[in-house]
């Protein structure tokens, strides 16, 4: 009795299925992207998509885009040790480079490896020393340029991306 009982559910499913593929749908009507509120995120740490003002040119004239999504990462190329400045070079461009009209949503994120030894934290805590030593710092660095729309503190905090990001036990 099971056994027709199953063949009897598998034939009213086929058949089913069978009425839902026939029917046609229409797809949807194309609209055009309200591009007043759109984004892109932009690698401008990658040359292999071009120069910052390049990118910028493609974002800006050919997309007809305002707001871009830019990375400010904290690695041991942008501060080797915690007795140097950070080098803002490249972030300064990006911000410089910013056509007129363009607002930038800034991604704050990542540590350098020498965070990892708690001997270069301040109040022993890690977390304090990311916000001393890297947030504050850009934040107080770009305070007033009219170019930054916002800031996002990391961005999927639980990623790992570079190794020495756990020592802030985000990932907990």
């Amino acid at each position: 009795l099971l056994l027709i009982a199953c063949a009897v559910f598998v034939s009213i499913s086929c058949e089913s299925a069978k009425d839902v593929l026939d029917v046609t749908i229409d797809p949807p009507k194309r609209k055009p992207i309200d591009t007043s509120r759109t984004g892109v995120n932009s690698f401008f740490v990658n040359p292999g998509f071009g120069s910052i003002v390049n990118q910028y040119s493609d974002i800006q004239n050919n997309l007809r885009l305002r707001y871009v999504r830019v990375l400010f990462a904290w690695t041991d190329a942008v501060q080797p040790s915690p007795s140097v400045e950070p080098n803002f070079g490249l972030y300064d461009e990006i911000v410089a480079s910013a056509p007129a009209g363009v607002r930038l949503l800034v991604v704050v994120s990542h540590s350098p490896s020498w965070l990892s030894n708690p001997a270069n934290w301040d109040n022993d805590n890690p977390r304090v020393t990311w916000v001393n030593r890297w947030l504050a710092k850009v934040v107080q660095r770009y305070r007033g340029n009219g170019k930054i729309e916002g800031y996002e503190v990391f961005n999927e905090p639980d990623v790992v991306t570079l190794a020495s990001d756990t020592v802030l036990g985000l990932t907990d």
